[in-house]
This record gives C-alpha cells, sequence and structure tokens, in this order.
C-alpha cells in the first residue's frame, strides 16, 4: 500500500462527504486507502456515510478524544508507506499524491504539504514560525512579522517552488510511516490545537525539514469541522489557549515556564473578562457572546491546573485526575 489517507471527523458529515468524493475521484495509481476515524458524533450518520462509502475504513472511536488520538488511531490502523492526514473540510487536487511521493525522499522531508486554497481563490499563510517566549502573545508575533519582515524571509529560505517553515498546519500533513514512528506519532497531551507544531518541532529536533511545495495545492474551507455556534466556538477557542500552555510545558525552558504561565494565565483571564462583560451591555453584538463561555471554559480550566498541577486540558486522553 502506497498511502494511506487519515480524516478524523466530528460532526463534519457534509463536508467529510465532499472530501471523500474529490479522493476517490483522483483516478491515481496508486495504492490508497481512506481511513476515517469518527470521534463519536452526536449524530447518527455513521451508519449512513459506512453505506455510503464502503471502500473507506470506518473506525468509531471511544469518544470525542481529540484530534491527535483521532489521527494515531487511524495510524495505527495504517497499511500505508506513507501517511497522509487530511482535515475533513479539505478537497484534494489531481496530482497531489503523485506530486508528494515523487519528492519526498528525493529532497530528505521529514513532513510535507502543498498550498492551500480556500473559499476565496487566496491561499492561506503557509510561512509558520515554531512560538517562542514573545511569539506566545499574538500582538507580540504579529509586529514581529511587521518589523523583521526581512529577516524572516531569509529564514523561510523560499524558493520558486519551496516554502521551509518551522511548522505545518495539521490540516494537511503527509509524512512516511518510518518518519512518523520516528518522532513517536502525534503527542495527545494536546486535545485540539498545537497538536501539528508539537509534531513538527519533534521532526525538526530529528534534522527531518518541513517543507511546503507549491507545484500543487488542495482547497480547505477553514473552520469548517468546528465552528458551528457560539459554545462550540468557545471550546475550540478556549483549547487553543490551553494548548499554548502545554506547548510551554512540553518545549520551554523551566525557567521561562516559571514566568510566561502566570503571565498568559493573567493575559487571558482580564481579557476575556473585558469582553465577557461587555457582551452584556451590547447583547445585540452576537459575537461577543462567546466570551461569557470562553471565561466559564478557562475559569474552570486555570482552576484545575492549579489544583493538580497540570496544563493539560481535562479532554486530552493524557489527562488522568
Amino acid at each position: 500500500m502506497d498511502v494511506s489517507i487519515i480524516i478524523v471527523n466530528y460532526n463534519s458529515w457534509v463536508v467529510l462527504s465532499n472530501c471523500i468524493e474529490s479522493i476517490l475521484n483522483l483516478n491515481t495509481a496508486l495504492s490508497t486507502e481512506i481511513i476515517v476515524v469518527d470521534n463519536n458524533s452526536t449524530n447518527d450518520l455513521f451508519l449512513q456515510y459506512q453505506q455510503k462509502f464502503p471502500t473507506v475504513k470506518w473506525i468509531s472511536n471511544s469518544g470525542n478524544n481529540g484530534f491527535a488520538n483521532g489521527c494515531n488511531l487511524g495510524a495505527a490502523n495504517a497499511n500505508g508507506d506513507y501517511l497522509f492526514f487530511l482535515n475533513p473540510d479539505t478537497k484534494l487536487n489531481k496530482g497531489v499524491l503523485e506530486h508528494f511521493t515523487a519528492i519526498y525522499h528525493k529532497e530528505n522531508i521529514g513532513i510535507l504539504s502543498c498550498l492551500q486554497t480556500n473559499s476565496k481563490d487566496s491561499f492561506h499563510k503557509y510561512n509558520l514560525l515554531f512560538p517562542n517566549s514573545l511569539r506566545i502573545f499574538g500582538i507580540l508575533r504579529s509586529l514581529e512579522r511587521v518589523f523583521k519582515k526581512k529577516q524572516l524571509t531569509e529564514h523561510f529560505k523560499e524558493t520558486a517552488t519551496r516554502s521551509y517553515p518551522d511548522w505545518i498546519s495539521g490540516s494537511a500533513i503527509f509524512i512516511s510511516k518510518d518518519n512518523f514512528d520516528l518522532i513517536n506519532k502525534w503527542n495527545e497531551d494536546y486535545w485540539m490545537y498545537f497538536e501539528d507544531v508539537d509534531l513538527c518541532k519533534k521532526a525538526q529536533d530529528n534534522n527531518l525539514p518541513c517543507v511546503i511545495t507549491k507545484e500543487v495545492s488542495l482547497f480547505h474551507l477553514h473552520g469548517g469541522a468546528s465552528r458551528v455556534n457560539p459554545k462550540t466556538k468557545a471550546i475550540t477557542k478556549s483549547e487553543v489557549i490551553k494548548s499554548r500552555h502545554i506547548y510551554i510545558s512540553n518545549h520551554f525552558s523551566t525557567a521561562s515556564q516559571q514566568w510566561l504561565h502566570p503571565l498568559l494565565m493573567t493575559n487571558n483571564m482580564f481579557t476575556v473578562s473585558i469582553f465577557a462583560i461587555l457582551s452584556f451591555p451590547l447583547f445585540f453584538l452576537k459575537k461577543l457572546k462567546v466570551n461569557r463561555y470562553k471565561f466559564l471554559e478557562l475559569y474552570s480550566y486555570y482552576q484545575t491546573a492549579l489544583k493538580h498541577k497540570t496544563w493539560l486540558s481535562y479532554r486530552s486522553t493524557n489527562f488522568k485526575f
């Protein structure tokens, strides 16, 4: 088997259907398999989709155990020499798989992806930097891109056909089975977000470069799989913050952790509190309502973190309390 395409699904049946159909219509000469891991979706469409796509290998997870856990479960059931982790809200274009397999070992690539277009026919940002003590904070990260534009351009070593970012979005990650095993798979400390940053950090630490090829592309709707209502949006936004703490714990020095964790916690609670309060007098601004749920999520998270001395989200499969 050449390529195993692994898709983790949670209540994303419509876009998942489009994704699977795009793969089935490729007519590739490569031997491929599609593996869908359903993270215990709340509706009852699993059996219906099994019948709709009988050639797909369907796996029902024990719960909504997160993206990393779902990817690892899919990989454990894969037979391909290459693993292609793909979001359900993507559509695969012809030629992508052939191009990936042709250049992977030839160019000594660790983790590979390609350009991703959106519904506005523009490209998603792909030159991504590893977090550091400053980049952990969004405003400082943005300022760095403005004031260090020249240095960052040199850092990415961008050519006409390739770019070499620090990390690659988990929406489309192609890696050989051997290299996946070498870097010890996805880290299930993360329930959602930063697991792709962590995976790429482990690859880079093993001298396995992350590469974006510009010669092919795929479509990525982005957000179609997670942000469907205020409560869900609040959970996903909160998980970004939680995973940021986890990444700090996994990859930053003890000295950095001692001041970054409390500073990040204070900044997050202060900001979210302000917007949560404003959501009451400005009730007609529906986007502000998300901050009420986000405040409750983060308040509960930080209480648990301080009590149990862990930055893991309780949704992580590695949370043992």
